[in-house]
């Protein structure tokens, strides 16, 4: 039996939200995108893995991280993916 989607809101990119599927996060690696134009505001939901591009300084739990766009960054493979499918930014 298939797994229903379990969607979390991890940041916004121009105001509209995006949700990445946190049903398969735990073998995620990280995958480099190339931010669109606008900026990602990422944030840190209770529970959510600190991003590869952090190295170590995580998010402040409620707290926000600008990605800038036109930058190049590592995220957790199902948040590329979902910012990939919202057309916010492409594989790079």
């Amino acid at each position: 039996m298939a797994e229903c989607a379990r969607l979390f809101e991890c940041g916004t990119v121009g105001g509209v939200p995006v949700h990445v599927d946190v049903t398969n996060l735990g073998g995620a690696v990280a995958v480099k995108v190339l931010i669109g134009g606008r900026d990602y505001i990422a944030t840190s939901p209770p529970g959510f893995p600190d991003r590869p591009h952090n190295t170590g300084a995580a998010i402040v739990e409620g707290g926000t991280h600008t990605f800038a766009a036109g930058g190049t960054y590592a995220l957790l493979s199902a948040e590329a993916q979902a910012l990939v499918n919202a057309g916010f930014a492409i594989f790079a």
